[in-house]
């Protein structure tokens, strides 16, 4: 054969694998994307890991959180482009009002088009059982939400009789401002309240005439660390609000964490 032909032959031939090649890809590229668009959108986006906490306790299964699990002070979190495509996308936007990005939503008409459930997040039953419903009653998960107060209800009744044991209610405990409600709750008899700014000396001196054995902090914006040159032997254990930390993620779990900080401090 002819080395003219012969080399044009194997031009073209490399030519057709080339765009065999070439289309190969492009069909795996439009497959992986539409695999990516199957992807189920979160029909409940919550501001983050607390009131994300409420929409399970709830009974929502498919609840996106923003703001990262790992975050220590969550409220401060900034809205990533990828949030604002998620919220779009959401039926139901569940939040508190105390998070920086609820002003960007706002000011941008981002959640207009959402069911918006506004939550009070903190440690106190009655408070606790009336978000977890109001967000049922917006999911349709009711009946969940029932058994999931129930749960919450005997945790916190575990944990008092647990912390009861190991002499809570014989101890002069200080308490940080964040922590107060849930403290009692556990059946602490609050000795003094401190935060959430940082003490000043007239606090650390009236603080120290309480005698207090051991300081119940807030871990996402701790302050108590002074008290310990003026209160000698003083034992801090470090609350949380928001799940994340020790790999908590539910409400039950913030209580479990807490009480095990509290005993392990109590033990000392």
């Amino acid at each position: 054969m002819d080395k003219g032909v012969l080399m044009m032959n194997r031009v073209l031939c490399a030519k057709g694998a080339g765009r065999l090649f070439f289309a190969i890809l492009l069909l795996a590229g439009m497959f992986a994307g539409c695999g990516e668009s199957r992807k189920p959108q979160a029909t409940v986006v919550a501001t983050n890991a607390w009131t994300a906490a409420y929409a399970v306790a709830a009974g929502v299964e498919d609840c996106h959180v923003l703001t990262p699990y790992d975050l220590q002070h969550p409220p401060e979190y900034e809205l990533k482009p990828d949030d604002i495509r998620i919220i779009s996308g959401a039926k139901l936007f569940v939040y508190s009002g105390y998070e920086t990005m609820m002003k960007r939503l706002t000011d941008e008409g981002t959640t207009t088009k959402l069911t918006m459930i506004k939550i009070q997040t903190d440690y106190n039953p009655a408070n606790m059982k009336k978000a977890i419903l109001d967000i049922a009653a917006a999911a349709g998960t009711t009946e969940k939400a029932g058994a999931n107060i129930k749960e919450l209800e005997a945790a916190f009744a575990a944990c008092r009789e647990e912390l009861a044991m190991a002499g809570v209610t014989e101890k002069p405990i200080v308490v940080h401002y964040y922590q107060k409600v849930l403290a009692e709750l556990f059946g602490v008899k609050v000795a003094g309240a401190f935060g959430p700014a940082p003490l000043e000396a007239k606090q650390i001196a009236d603080l120290s005439k309480t005698g207090a054995i051991v300081a119940i902090d807030n871990w996402h914006n701790p302050v108590a660390s002074p008290l310990s040159e003026t209160l000698g032997g003083l034992k801090i254990a470090e609350f949380i609000n928001f799940p994340g930390k020790g790999n908590t993620r539910t409400l039950v779990d913030v209580l479990n964490y807490n009480k095990a900080q509290l005993l392990e401090v109590l033990k000392k």
